[in-house]
């Protein structure tokens, strides 16, 4: 399996020079033209086409949302050497969701259900432990409350874990997110670098 590049992959081809895995909640609401006329999400119907935007990097190079800016900013913490060369980046990094379906919302952005967290672990089981596995030489940074649960089914694979606070913090958490991502980083770092370094 050759792994595409962007938000469930970075741009290379092998897969055991994947040294991050990063692991959020679950997809977020499409981008609209109301909202962020920049980055409107439009499909052709042309799958080939529609992939590679849909697993594209654009989103977190234009780090649209403090979703995307902060996982710029954390990428940059633990790639120093390469903080100014995005791509570069990209060919050690691997993001992810712990779950690949989202809670369908009313109008007013008001969630219609909740899916409970057995549910939400069948679905890391289904999806995630199985992508973790693909990169043998990768720590997995499992960030939010929602991601961590997945916690005990990625430790079964013997990978090295950390865990911070959700990229995308509520605003009474931004400060303690901050601290946490930047504890996060340090891990990371260590474990990327240690492996450049027994690989080059």
């Amino acid at each position: 399996m050759t792994p595409k590049r962007g938000m469930f992959r970075g741009d290379s081809p092998a897969l055991d020079e994947v040294y991050l895995v990063i692991v959020s909640a679950q997809p977020s609401k499409p981008f609209t033209k109301d909202k962020k006329p920049f980055l409107e999400e439009i499909y052709s119907g042309d799958l080939d086409r529609d992939v590679d935007v849909v697993l594209g990097a654009e989103y977190l190079r234009s780090s649209a949302t403090d979703y995307h800016a902060n996982i710029r900013t954390f990428m940059n913490d633990v790639f120093q050497n390469v903080s100014s060369h995005f791509d570069r980046q990209l060919k050690h990094v691997w993001v992810t969701q712990s779950r690949h379906c989202s809670i369908v919302e009313k109008p007013g952005g008001k969630k219609s259900g909740n899916i409970g967290k057995p549910v939400r672990l069948i679905c890391s089981r289904t999806h995630l432990v199985e992508q973790v596995k693909l990169f043998p030489n990768a720590i997995v940074l499992l960030a939010g409350s929602k991601a961590r649960e997945a916690r005990e089914e990625i430790a079964r694979l013997r990978r090295p874990i950390s865990s911070c606070f959700s990229f995308a913090p509520l605003n009474s958490q931004k400060v303690a997110a901050k601290e946490s991502h930047q504890q996060a980083a340090i891990e990371c770092k260590d474990h990327v670098d240690r492996m450049i370094a027994e690989r080059s």
